[in-house]
């Protein structure tokens, strides 16, 4: 796998492509952020939907993981095999246009039935959307810059929930849920028309040859072929796993323990995930880069790091007797797992043929959002209606006490993929 030579431009030329790049990044970033905004906004109308439409937590679970994720996922690996070869800003267009009309449609919801067919069809139109996105990035900038790209593009995360739980939160305030889901998805919309008219198609620095051009089955096996490569999904995945109980989760958690109405909770969430998390999102991609100078290793030496120093502060979090007390110890794991996803995507891009550089993300978010998004909420929330009938509100604390524990598992499958990426 060798990486594309990035020659040396004259200082003009230099800041004009900085330029571009930059304002391609800036794109990125903002349909990264509209991805989970209309992904994450479930989180903060989880309540309300809850007792307006009769939902259990099992429901819920339901609809923010496995129901969401088994689309998004499967549809992931084709899109992505059309991205390594085709136009890759169409393709982020058409996703974009598409899961925000279905976010709309999200609000017209009569039940559960019709809630599925909408957050599976949201699925479907994000599929479309991460792949291609971080195939740009990796032919955008050379190895040793792209966890700082990468962190760059990632701030939509925390920007995205910050936007769906502070802007859902205070808008469920004077509206009802339905008409939270009717402005994201007119919001994606009319962005998706933005990307189609300014977002610009990078040249590849891998040409594909026909016999490149093999089945998306074939690019899989040549992935999974590498140590390096399983253990960073397997990473991904059970982080993931944490990161999505906890996002998901968390409003609810906050409002039964601690009695906060939607719009408190989305004001705390909002800072923490958005601001807090976005902060440690841009830092830890500063470092993963600096490091990475000096250790091959870095960009899954940090992940692991960040996954075990979390665990004691998340533990400590849901022991808390006090909403103030809480909000401290969850300050570290919030920083904590916000802040992977740019250096392991790092990580994946050097270990990834050029030609499959989106499929290798899509494999990877197929099996994180197998394994994170899909059982990730869904086992906190059946964990959390069977342990109701003993420990009543209580019971999502002790559903939530599960995610230390993958925490741990993750760090270390990161651990051992930093002593591979250090043989590479």
């Amino acid at each position: 796998m060798s990486e594309p030579i990035y020659k040396e431009e004259n200082k003009a030329a230099g800041k004009s492509t900085d330029l571009a790049n930059n304002s391609t990044l800036f794109l990125l970033m903002m349909v990264l952020l509209l991805h989970l905004v209309d992904r994450q906004i479930m989180a903060i109308l989880a309540e309300p939907i809850k007792k307006d439409l009769h939902f259990s937590d099992t429901q819920i679970g339901l609809l923010t993981g496995l129901g969401f994720s088994f689309i998004y996922s499967v549809l992931g690996i084709p899109i992505a095999r059309l991205a390594d070869r085709y136009d890759r800003r169409k393709i982020i267009s058409i996703a974009t246009a598409s899961w925000s009309v279905m976010t709309a449609v999200s609000g017209m919801a009569t039940g559960f039935f019709t809630m599925l067919l909408a957050r599976m069809g949201v699925a479907a139109g994000e599929a479309g959307g991460i792949p291609p996105l971080h195939s740009l990035v990796a032919d955008l900038y050379p190895e040793h810059k792209r966890a700082r790209a990468f962190s760059i593009v990632q701030l939509g995360g925390p920007l995205g929930v910050l936007i769906a739980f502070f802007g859902g939160g205070l808008l469920v305030a004077y509206f009802d849920w339905r008409a939270v889901f009717y402005g994201a998805g007119l919001l994606g919309v009319l962005f998706a028309v933005v990307i189609w008219i300014y977002l610009p198609e990078p040249r590849r620095h891998a040409k594909i040859t026909v016999k490149e051009k093999g089945s998306s089955l074939a690019a899989i096996r040549v992935l999974v072929s590498q140590p390096a490569y399983v253990h960073l999904v397997l990473g991904t995945a059970l982080g993931g796993f944490g990161l999505y109980a906890m996002i998901i989760w968390f409003p609810s958690f906050l409002q039964r323990s601690f009695a906060l109405s939607v719009s408190q909770t989305g004001i705390v969430l909002g800072v923490l995930f958005g601001v807090i998390g976005g902060i440690s999102v841009l830092v830890i991609g500063v470092i993963a880069d600096r490091h990475f100078l000096k250790d091959k290793g870095a960009h899954a030496k940090i992940p692991a790091l960040m996954m075990f120093i979390a665990v004691p502060f998340f533990v400590a979090g849901l022991m808390s007797q006090t909403i103030t007390m809480a909000i401290v110890m969850f300050i570290i794991p919030i920083m904590m797992v916000s802040a992977w996803h740019a250096p392991t995507f790092a990580a994946i891009q050097k270990v990834a043929p050029q030609e499959n550089r989106a499929m290798a993300t899509a494999f990877s978010m197929f099996v994180m959002n197998m394994i994170g998004l899909g059982l990730g909420p869904l086992v906190v929330g059946i964990l959390s209606d069977y342990f109701e009938p003993v420990f009543g509100v209580d019971s999502l604390k002790i559903g939530l006490a599960v995610v230390p524990v993958v925490f741990l598992w993750a760090g270390i499958h990161w651990t051992i993929a930093a002593g591979y990426l250090r043989k590479m």
